[in-house]
């Protein structure tokens, strides 16, 4: 049997790390959460860890620090008995020291830091050949000043990038990427999407920490979540992309950038999520409530 216990911020690389070892196993990879264990029951999850019907598996599981103390403990014991199988435990989230599994696996485990600047732009400069394109160097560190160390935010924009790009220069990024302040905004209504409303509070407590205003970011969540409301109503219309662009009269690399997110939600809620945000801004100016209680309770209660 063999257990792994990778953790970090840098999700991007353990991700790939589990891909070469399932290839290295030539194993599909099983996902399953909390949820899996909870309803199942870790003995059966033990139990799959050598295969099934499908063939060899690499069992994942993500985001086990969650379980407990007492899943946790049930877990590894579990694991203990097993006489044969791949696993993985995979935390995407800083694992709790104190926790069962962090204190008995991180010893052997693999940790992915947050690479630093210079390493990014280089990843990305390497990234850019394997797209058939070309980046700079400084195109590739102003990309990472402006979207942060998240390696899956760093690759969406590359590969959107490198479909019409052939030579990526400073240009080109300053063109389409958007400063960071619009990035953070889209990043927190992208987990609003996926339901991740703690990821999303934390967003807007960094715009407020690095010293953006209130009314700032209200502005900018009503600016994107109109832009959402208005993509997802052309899709709804049967609309590609380009005639959103011309029926709307929105930039082309904002449609496109914002397709995706909007697909996830109906239009209504797009719409009903705007309103809010204009609410909570009238409530603000009429002095009905603190602005920063205001703007965290508000991305707390959206329902996107």
């Amino acid at each position: 049997m063999s257990i792994y216990y990778f953790y970090g911020p840098d999700t991007y690389a353990a991700r790939e790390a589990i891909d070469v070892l399932a290839g290295q196993e030539k194993a599909q990879i099983k996902w399953l959460d909390r949820d899996d264990l909870i309803e199942d029951g870790p003995g059966k999850w033990i139990g799959q860890g050598g295969g099934s019907l499908f063939g060899r598996e690499v069992i994942v599981a993500r985001d086990l620090s969650k379980l407990g103390s007492v899943g946790q403990t049930e877990l590894w014991q579990a694991m203990k008995k097993s006489p044969s199988g791949t696993y993985v435990i995979w935390e995407r989230v800083q694992p709790k020291k104190d926790g069962v599994l962090f204190k008995s696996l991180s010893k052997s485990g693999r940790m992915f830091p947050v690479l630093g600047i210079e390493q990014l732009s280089s990843w990305l400069v390497e990234e850019a050949k394997k797209l058939g394109t070309k980046m700079d160097v400084n195109a590739a560190r102003t990309m990472v000043q402006r979207l942060g160390s998240d390696r899956w935010r760093l690759i969406g924009e590359l590969e959107k990038l490198a479909l019409t790009v052939i030579n990526i220069t400073v240009a080109e990024v300053t063109a389409v990427v958007p400063e960071p302040e619009q990035a953070e905004i889209f990043s927190v209504l992208d987990a609003l999407a996926r339901g991740e409303k703690g990821r999303a509070i934390e967003g807007i407590q960094v715009l407020l920490e690095e010293g953006n205003g209130e009314f700032y970011i209200l502005a900018m969540l009503a600016y994107q979540l109109r832009t959402l409301f208005v993509v997802r109503s052309g899709i709804d219309q049967g609309l590609k992309q380009f005639e959103v662009v011309r029926e709307a009269k929105i930039k082309s690399y904002s449609v496109q950038k914002n397709w995706e997110v909007a697909k996830r939600r109906p239009a209504v809620v797009w719409r009903d999520a705007l309103t809010r945000v204009l609410a909570t801004d009238w409530a603000i100016k009429q002095g009905r409530m603190d602005a920063r209680t205001g703007v965290l309770m508000l991305v707390a209660g959206l329902r996107a």
